[in-house]
């Protein structure tokens, strides 16, 4: 099993942090789609990949074709806050991994770190790497994955 960007709750587990929540309220709020996504852009995505603002455009494209409703959103964000398995982690019984970008700021890095110490596993940290590490680093993605995958195949 691979882990990604992912958080399990519990005393140690962080969300996002009030300066990004207050802009994406913001930015919802606002019923202006544009600024949703730039929102969605800033807190999903490492300032370096960011820099390169042709980066935006794919992003853009992708966000608006699989589009969710702001009540969709609301509610993932409220099953997050209430999502508590962090207890019950050391019962998995499957070879994991898991993988965070160092530089996300939907779920803090501190939220990959937490899960792998409570399954005993060492983290795949992807420096200066956003929440959407798999789009940043596609080929690093794959690579982890399928080196997991084909370990416990031959293992």
């Amino acid at each position: 099993m691979t882990l990604g960007a992912t958080y399990c709750g519990g005393p140690e587990g962080t969300l996002m942090g009030d300066e990004d929540l207050r802009m994406l309220g913001t930015a919802m709020a606002s019923g202006d789609r544009e600024q949703v996504l730039r929102a969605m852009w800033v807190i999903n995505i490492s300032p370096g990949f960011r820099a390169d603002e042709s980066n935006y455009g794919a992003f853009h494209e992708m966000a608006t074709a699989m589009q969710a409703s702001k009540d969709v959103i609301f509610q993932q964000m409220q099953a997050c806050a209430a999502h508590d398995t962090s207890a019950r982690l050391s019962q998995v019984s499957v070879p994991t991994q898991v993988i965070h970008g160092t530089a996300d700021r939907l779920l803090g890095v501190n939220n990959g770190i937490q899960i792998a110490s409570l399954l005993s596993v060492e983290p795949q940290l992807l420096e200066d790497v956003g929440h959407m590490f798999w789009w940043e680093q596609p080929e690093r993605s794959a690579a982890l994955v399928r080196d997991h995958a084909l370990a416990q195949s031959l293992g």
